[in-house]
């Protein structure tokens, strides 16, 4: 049987046995997507209502959209579509490899590790660092359905879901390799976690600290002159006091090196749960003239969070099964982040 590759991450890309599928137009790309992504068979008419809300046949452009989709793929690729009276979707098949799929099932490798709170093990090392290799860039970036809204908004929480899942792999590895002093690495994913989103300031105090610790005050400078730069044009803001303190011992050069003590043991998984993994990193303090000693704060400005960062498996079946009764419209998730 054929090899069916379905990459989503950055701008959607399929491929047959390594050969690129040209799809013609942008409502049968999506259909596929859609398909792929939710691993689900879903009825003709939830389909055509969903996709084609206002037209007078949305069955018939429904069907048109598969049809066009199936001679893309051809008689190899449509193999792997399940089609009855009233349903469609994909077959499951160890043949048809997921980019998204791949990076779920490496963090949830993770959040399954209970053991890994504290430090990585290299079977969840190796499954993050695969999980950073498969985003290429945010879920399917740059396309649209203009005239889709219930896609538009189905793309839009699972780009930002995903999305968060990734600063969390970014931010863990980071930590991960600040406990073994490796800072090149933590550097590099440091970076990554910035790039998501160049006004989150406390990714620039992680950098600021990672340059220092490395010897490279000039570069820890700079990434403080950045961060007050974008700040103050795109926010109209100073950065925060936290920000100013790291930034005075750097340039004194008070910044006490970091250490590698490993945190207490907790005596039980309760406690392990009240604590974020984040919250638990032996990050240097700092000492500034006039003002003692004040503790460095890991990359993040939002209060504990109560699990780990990568996974959250449990949680998201929990919702995923709200979602499907016919009740449940919408749900409000409130807490941190």
């Amino acid at each position: 049987m054929s090899q069916l590759t379905i990459r989503l991450f950055g701008s959607p890309q399929i491929l047959l046995d390594g050969t690129p599928v040209q799809i013609a137009g942008h409502i049968p790309l999506a259909l596929l997507a859609y398909l792929a992504l939710t691993g689900q068979h879903h009825s003709r008419d939830t389909l055509a209502t969903f996709f084609w809300p206002d037209a007078r046949q949305p069955r018939t452009q429904l069907r048109n959209n598969w049809w066009l989709m199936r001679e893309a793929l051809g008689p190899a690729g449509a193999a792997w579509l399940h089609s009855d009276r009233d349903t469609l979707g994909f077959r499951p098949d160890d043949k048809l490899w997921l980019d998204v799929a791949h990076f779920r099932r490496a963090t949830a490798t993770v959040d399954a590790h209970a053991d890994c709170a504290e430090q990585l093990c290299a079977t969840c090392l190796a499954a993050l660092q695969d999980a950073v290799a498969l985003y290429r860039d945010d879920l399917l970036a740059g396309f649209a359905l203009r005239d889709c809204p219930a896609f538009e908004e189905w793309h839009f929480f699972e780009r930002e879901a995903l999305r968060r899942n990734f600063a969390g792999v970014l931010e863990t590895l980071v930590l991960h390799h600040c406990r073994q002093a490796e800072f090149a690495p933590a550097i590099h994913y440091a970076r990554r976690r910035l790039a998501l989103d160049t006004l989150h300031e406390p990714a620039h105090r992680w950098l600021m600290q990672l340059y220092a610790w490395s010897g490279e005050h000039a570069a820890a400078l700079r990434q403080y002159q950045t961060c007050r730069r974008l700040l103050e044009a795109e926010l109209h803001a100073l950065p925060d006091p936290e920000t100013e303190q790291l930034y005075q011992a750097i340039r004194t050069r008070t910044l006490h090196p970091p250490h590698r003590a490993s945190p207490p043991a907790l005596a039980t998984h309760a406690a392990k749960d009240q604590e974020a993994f984040l919250g638990r990193v032996p990050f240097a303090t700092t000492k500034v003239a006039g003002h003692g000693q004040a503790q460095v704060q890991p990359p993040h400005n939002l209060p504990a969070p109560k699990s780990s960062l990568v996974g959250r498996k449990n949680e998201q079946a929990a919702v995923e099964a709200i979602l499907r009764t016919p009740e449940a419209r919408l749900i409000t998730l409130i807490g941190p982040g």
